[in-house]
């Protein structure tokens, strides 16, 4: 139906499972990252960064429970105090930096990956190099820019105002005498909006093929040139060690892929193509970017292995303590 989410209890219910289970994984991978791994380097704080907006993202959505309303351009926010002052206004801008920290933190965190495949110069820079972060802030703050500039080019409304009230009243007629009773935010240029969409979709599919073309390249090394290169004894070792990082960067680009890039690219295409069914649909798709975190931390603790070894070495401990007790008490009766 328009305007409405038919899955709402899906979303919602996954909202409150997401960020319940990332609110207790996150402390025990950002504790793993820091004291567990620190032959790991950089990328321990690639994996602490990750953890933090993604978490960061659940905790707001949870609190401000935003709502897209296609085909209307526009956001509602179910929590009653994002009605209050500019709270909508700051609430959209936290909204949509934390969106772009998520994907990036994924993104910085497949790069690193990526490059560290390649010995040498290369990974030596991404490793210990001081121009990788003074390149990752310069490449975040654009990105950052690009996705904002939409605002300075179709304009802020201002709450309580004509231009605000004309952009409700054009996007939700239905709601517009109880437009005071919730937060919202309404896109002021619709047509300029719409074609803002259509161009970060198109940018969003260059994304796509780039990263498709980066494993291409990644899994024609390691899995023909490499192969060749290793024969049997210590070298087999290695070679092994290499599969297990390409298996861990196809598990990443999946994850990115299935519950970030995709999700994002039906949200900003539904904008653009004014899909009826576009709330439910988008609402499904920010819910997997919710659930990403989700997937993201299993998969860190799956394939990072000195998070694998800890927590098995904790449940073993936490089984032995068990079972003594067991056989204390069997022996007391």
């Amino acid at each position: 139906m328009i305007f409405q989410n038919n899955l709402s209890n899906l979303t919602n219910y996954a909202l409150i499972f997401a960020t319940v289970v990332e609110t207790v994984c996150a402390p025990t991978i950002i504790y793993l990252a820091l004291y567990h791994s620190k032959q790991m380097k950089r990328y321990r704080y690639l994996i602490i960064n990750t953890v933090f907006w993604s978490l960061l993202f659940d905790w707001i959505t949870f609190f401000m429970k935003p709502q897209f309303t296609f085909p209307a351009a526009c956001i509602l926010y179910l929590n009653p105090l994002m009605a209050y002052g500019p709270a909508y206004l700051v609430g959209t801008a936290l909204l949509m930096a934390l969106f772009v920290n998520v994907e990036m933190a994924v993104v910085w965190s497949f790069m690193y990956r990526y490059l560290m495949a390649y010995p040498g110069r290369i990974g030596n820079a991404v490793e210990s190099g001081k121009a990788a972060p003074r390149v990752m802030i310069i490449v975040q703050i654009l990105v950052h820019f690009i996705c904002f500039s939409p605002f300075t080019t179709v304009g802020l409304p201002g709450k309580y105002t004509a231009v605000d009230d004309a952009a409700f009243l054009q996007g939700l007629p239905q709601l517009f005498e109880k437009r005071n009773e919730f937060g919202h935010f309404c896109a002021v240029g619709v047509p300029t909006t719409r074609s803002i969409a259509y161009y970060g979709f198109v940018l969003l599919g260059c994304v796509f093929v780039v990263g498709i073309i980066l494993y291409s390249i990644l899994f024609h090394r390691v899995i023909i040139q490499k192969s060749k290169q290793f024969n049997m004894g210590s070298t087999q070792r290695m070679h092994l060690n290499v599969i297990a990082d390409l298996q861990a960067v196809s598990a990443q680009l999946f994850i990115g892929y299935v519950m970030l890039l995709i999700p994002t690219a039906v949200l900003v295409y539904a904008l653009y193509a004014e899909w009826e069914e576009g709330t439910t649909i988008v609402a499904v798709a920010v819910m997997f970017v919710q659930l990403h975190g989700c997937a993201d931390f299993l998969a860190m603790i799956y394939f990072i292995t000195p998070y694998r070894r800890k927590l098995m070495s904790v449940f073993r401990e936490k089984s032995v303590i068990k079972n003594v007790r067991l056989s204390q008490i069997s022996h007391s009766v």
